[in-house]
């Protein structure tokens, strides 16, 4: 499959991916929620995160795809079964943590063996 991360893209081009997606998929996104702290930053926001958001849940629903939604919270044992640590720079983070958030997927929700610990297993250093 693709790994897809929405928030390093514009509208235009997310939409004419997710039309490409014509077969059963899982969606896997993080949670999005408006915090009392930061309420301020989305005055006058055109909030196209939670349009994206949106439009993965109305992709999933039309293709009959699992849409499932994930705390940023997990992100710290995403990357720790990955074996990969977060970028520094929270902008370049976006990647990342979508890959993370599958990975958690995968090790949660379908029982696989965590990267990180196969690396470990095949006697690879944490970072290859």
């Amino acid at each position: 499959g693709k790994l897809y991360d929405t928030l390093q893209y514009t509208a235009e081009p997310f939409y004419k991916y997710l039309d490409t997606i014509r077969e059963p998929a899982i969606f896997v996104v993080e949670n999005f929620l408006i915090r009392p702290n930061k309420a301020q930053s989305f005055i006058w926001s055109d909030m196209e995160v939670i349009q994206h958001i949106g439009a993965l849940k109305y992709k999933a629903y039309s293709t009959g795809s699992d849409f499932v939604i994930q705390e940023p919270s997990i992100k710290s044992i995403g990357y720790k079964w990955a074996g990969i640590k977060p970028p520094k720079n929270h902008a370049a983070s976006h990647s990342t943590d979508a890959y993370v958030h599958l990975v958690y997927y995968w090790v949660k929700k379908l029982g696989m063996e965590p990267p990180a610990m196969k690396r470990l297993r095949d006697g690879k250093k944490e970072t290859e």
